[in-house]
């Protein structure tokens, strides 16, 4: 579990979000959005709902809908013990974060639902390089750039 914490948390540092959103506000998210909207991290299971509440009023306060992310427990992205998807409040224990990782993004397609403003490039990304699904437009020059290596490479 330890190297697939720090490589989901890296997505937001390799990928940064680039434009603005158009919510009640202009919002730019920062790396730090994006990979939360992804991963979040907290030291123990009693900081679960914690996080999970103080997310929903964030992006509340946005104009924004929480979508399904991650949480993972432990004292780093490489010291992870345990991983969990929320969605809507749901807490769903998994037994990696690499497994949690599937979870959600089958869950995305399973409850039609929107990938995370924050970190959509990314997971265009991920449904693109590795669930060969093609239906969606990719605006990010970078997730392109990414996409055309990996398609030479294979």
């Amino acid at each position: 579990m330890i190297f697939n914490g720090i490589q989901v948390a890296a997505l937001a540092k390799l990928f940064p979000p680039k434009g603005r959103i158009n919510t009640k506000k202009h919002w730019k998210p920062s790396i730090v959005e994006c990979q939360e909207s992804i991963i979040n991290l907290v030291s123990t299971c009693g900081e679960i709902e914690e996080c999970i509440n103080n997310r929903i009023k964030k992006l509340s306060d946005l104009g924004v809908t929480d979508q399904p992310y991650l949480i993972a427990v432990g004292k780093g992205f490489s010291e992870i013990t345990e991983s969990y998807v929320i969605i809507d409040k749901h807490v769903y224990k998994s037994i990696s974060v690499l497994h949690s990782l599937d979870f959600l993004f089958q869950s995305f397609h399973v409850l039609n639902a929107r990938y995370p403003l924050e970190s959509e490039h990314i997971w265009l990304l991920i449904e693109r390089a590795l669930y060969k699904i093609e239906h969606s437009k990719i605006k990010s020059p970078a997730v392109l750039t990414i996409l055309k290596e990996h398609e030479n490479f294979e």
